[in-house]
């Protein structure tokens, strides 16, 4: 690296003239990052906005039928024997006595012994293959197949059918399973010719058989998803004679229906702490917020004035009265918050379910606060054309328009500092001369 000494000759200090007005050059470029750091501020504000109101409409979304208000849950008392699968709002509170005689079984059939596995062990011959009342599929094979090979060819060729080989540490045997438990998907081999696999039935298909209440069902599954309404449920086990039969007991969740309200407040609230603390003077000056918050913005202060509309507005009831949060005891503060009375929010859910389904899931379709308010926050968020996409998009081409600027100003900078650094070292190359012509015509 080239040493260089500073106004050697001149006397001036080079460095710090070039740098000076490098820093001036330089300025320009500075202010516009000042801008840029603040609309990226606004963004990063924005996307916070977003990204709350998002999960809003996740939790409004689960109050925005009669199914989810009703909040059911369904349990086994014992889950060795019921699994409980799936529990809908269509369901209807209720217990119901169920008692598995057999479970549902895949068919698993399988060859003859074999003494290995490897190619020609069986020789050249063909089978038909059929799952239920399927058609048939021809299986054939030579002296140049082994055990693998048409293990292989079966899973390839025919649907509904899992085909291996067993070693049970002495000999080999083709296995094939039906993939599918139930009568309904029986095997069925036929047509063998020339070297015969032997195929002989280990575990016989079997349909599920169980009673509901005393009335005998069966399927060709033991996943049950079409005996009680809006139930699904496994059978896991069947019951020995002297079992007792297993309950499944469908009861209101109050609990779970709390949970749910409970935690769109608390998103609720999330929204309008931030709408507040963007929109509000700050300090006890009342001191107006900077460029990179939504202070002042018209779009957001639009946001906080639609909600708060929106959450005392009434909604028609099926009986043809009205209600409004304020029955759930829900209140809005001057900061936009949504405030609680627990008691009258206890006496609501539990003594007042119609009316809180039409206000939140509406006295007919798409009428009620839910959907009101997914509709607004889609209006602010959607992809493209939303409020805040908008702006966001908006936000952004600015920053790339700085961006352009801050480069454009930074490369003039640099031409700053090239330019002077070579006028500064001529000035000194020359001043270096001169100097010496001076001390040779002194010495004369």
């Amino acid at each position: 690296m080239a040493i260089s000494f500073s106004g050697l000759a001149s006397g001036l200090d080079t460095d710090a003239i070039i740098r000076a007005s490098v820093d001036a050059a330089r300025q320009p470029a500075e202010r516009v990052e000042a801008q840029k750091t603040l609309v990226q501020g606004q963004n990063q504000v924005i996307s916070d906005l977003v990204g709350r109101l998002d999960e809003l409409a996740e939790e409004v979304g689960k109050l925005n039928t009669p199914r989810e208000i009703r909040s059911l849950k369904a349990e086994a008392s014992d889950d060795a024997y019921i699994n409980i699968d799936e529990e809908t709002g269509f369901a209807e509170p209720g217990t119901y006595a169920v008692r598995v005689t057999s479970l549902a079984r895949n068919e698993v059939s399988a060859s003859t012994t074999f003494g290995n596995k490897d190619a020609g062990v069986i020789g050249t011959g063909s089978v038909d293959i059929a799952v239920g009342s399927g058609s048939a599929v021809t299986i054939s094979y030579d002296a140049t197949d082994s055990l693998d090979d048409i293990a292989a060819r079966i899973n390839d060729q025919v649907d509904g059918v899992s085909s291996s080989v067993l070693f049970d540490g002495t000999n080999y045997r083709l296995m094939v399973n039906a993939d599918e438990a139930g009568l309904e998907n029986s095997l069925t081999f036929s047509n063998e010719t020339g070297a015969s696999l032997g195929v002989t039935e280990l575990v016989p298909p079997s349909d599920a058989v169980f009673s509901v209440n005393g009335v005998q069902v069966s399927r060709p599954t033991n996943s049950i998803t079409d005996v009680i309404p809006g139930l699904s449920f496994e059978l896991r086990a069947e019951n020995a004679p002297t079992d007792p039969e297993t309950f499944i007991r469908i009861d209101d969740d109050v609990d779970g229906l709390k949970e749910k309200i409970r935690s769109f407040i608390d998103t609720y609230n999330k929204v309008a702490t931030l709408l507040d603390d963007q929109l509000s003077f700050s300090g006890e000056a009342g001191d107006i917020k900077g460029a990179d918050t939504l202070f002042g913005d018209s779009s957001t202060r639009g946001l906080q004035n639609n909600l708060s509309s929106l959450v005392t507005r009434s909604f028609s009831t099926r009986t043809g009265g009205s209600v409004s949060l304020g029955f759930l005891g829900l209140e809005l503060s001057n900061t936009g918050l949504l405030t609680l009375d627990d008691e009258k929010f206890e006496d609501a859910i539990d003594n007042n379910r119609e009316d809180l389904e039409d206000l939140f899931a509406g006295a007919t379709t798409g009428t009620g606060f839910a959907s009101e308010l997914d509709d607004l926050v889609d209006r602010y968020t959607r992809f493209g054309d939303g409020i805040f996409s908008t702006k966001r998009d908006a936000n952004a081409s600015r920053i790339r328009f700085f961006d352009d600027q801050i480069e454009r100003f930074e490369e003039r900078a640099s031409a700053v500092q090239e330019r002077l650094s070579r006028q500064f070292a001529a000035l000194e190359s020359t001043v270096g001369q001169l100097q010496n012509q001076g001390q040779f015509l002194a010495g004369l």
